[in-house]
């Protein structure tokens, strides 16, 4: 059974007011306070820090920006949404999802990120990436309140709070060595359609291309093999979409998004009998996958940090909240390049 503050009131034989200030911390006699405590416990009340966020009063609730679907079927993303809610637990937060739709309030439109911070239901807002719908609503978030973290490209030059793994910076490294190695036909697989982050990956092979002289030779096509199969196909069917495009582009490398399973792409070229690092090559971005259970003891990978990218937003998010004085940080997240044999090396 649910019970008010009313309720809580009446059973203790006080006022409204002496409740609230009992459960909002705040000075009254020992008889009331007593009074109100013995009701708390026989009622096994428990004040809706919601509602009380409503008056005012901050809220021991967080908030994570939900990604839509591709936040729960994305290792990646799950691990560091696992960092997160591991910190706040442990720091004794609540954490609430928040879904990126709208209030409606007297025909006026509004994020209801924007109402939650507005009307501290939610003490903080942290965002665990961004979509290409998302963008301009972290953007807005990050410029109009100061209890926001986010990853990605900075917002605002002289405040805010950010940590970045550098998606451009590992994308780069490693097209780069597949450059090097004389490969000029890549094939990029990937899953969700971002266009935010496939931008970053399209200015990272430009960028190492340019850096060899070598612009004009490399050609490599973005492909999203769900788009021919369906989000929904079994392994087999998604299986023979990469590797028949693979060798009807006449690609000579795979670059794998981490929004694949590695075990995947294996498997396509595997059905064909092809030897990793002899038939084809393979560089991959790991993140919720350990490279022991892909079936190869080494594949040319970056491997992401993504629990603790996740403890460290939690933990940001903290100091923020905890720290008033505190208007700018960015942290630096680090990732590991793991060079194995899957990558053959060609003669040019």
């Amino acid at each position: 059974m649910d019970f008010s503050i009313w309720d809580v009131a009446k059973r203790a034989g006080v006022s409204k007011s002496t409740v609230s200030r009992v459960l909002n911390g705040n000075a009254v006699g020992q008889a009331s306070y007593q009074k109100v405590m013995d009701a708390v416990k026989e009622m096994g009340y428990r004040p809706n820090y919601m509602a009380r966020g409503l008056r005012g009063n901050s809220s021991n609730v967080i908030g994570v920006l939900s990604l839509g679907g591709m936040m729960f079927r994305d290792p990646s993303l799950c691990t560091r949404f696992a960092g997160v809610a591991d910190v706040l637990q442990q720091q004794g937060y609540d954490l609430f999802l928040v879904h990126d739709d709208y209030d409606n309030f007297n025909g006026i439109n509004t994020p209801k990120y924007m109402t939650y911070l507005a009307e501290k239901r939610i003490n903080g807002l942290i965002t665990l990436g961004a979509t290409d719908s998302l963008e301009d609503q972290i953007k807005n978030a990050a410029t109009k309140f100061r209890n926001v973290v986010y990853t990605g490209d900075r917002i605002l030059s002289d405040k805010g709070f950010r940590v970045y793994l550098g998606n451009y910076n590992y994308s780069y490294d490693l097209f780069h060595l597949l450059l090097e190695y004389g490969h000029r036909r890549i094939l990029m697989i990937y899953r969700d359609n971002n266009k935010l982050l496939l931008s970053r990956r399209e200015a990272a092979l430009k960028d190492a291309a340019g850096s060899l002289s070598i612009s004009g030779e490399v050609h490599c096509q973005f492909y999203n093999p769900y788009e021919d199969t369906g989000y929904s196909a079994k392994t087999s069917k998604l299986q023979e979409a990469i590797y028949h495009t693979y060798r009807s582009g006449d690609f000579t490398a795979v670059f794998a998004d981490e929004s694949i399973d590695t075990r995947t792409i294996l498997g396509a070229f595997a059905k064909h009998e092809k030897v990793l690092g002899k038939d084809y090559s393979l560089v991959t971005i790991e993140g919720g996958l350990e490279i022991n259970q892909s079936g190869v003891d080494s594949i040319t990978s970056v491997h992401l940090p993504d629990y603790d990218y996740g403890k460290r937003i939690a933990e940001l998010m903290i100091e923020v909240i905890e720290d008033d004085t505190l208007e700018y940080k960015d942290v630096y997240m680090s990732y590991s390049l793991t060079k194995g044999n899957s990558v053959r090396r060609l003669l040019l």
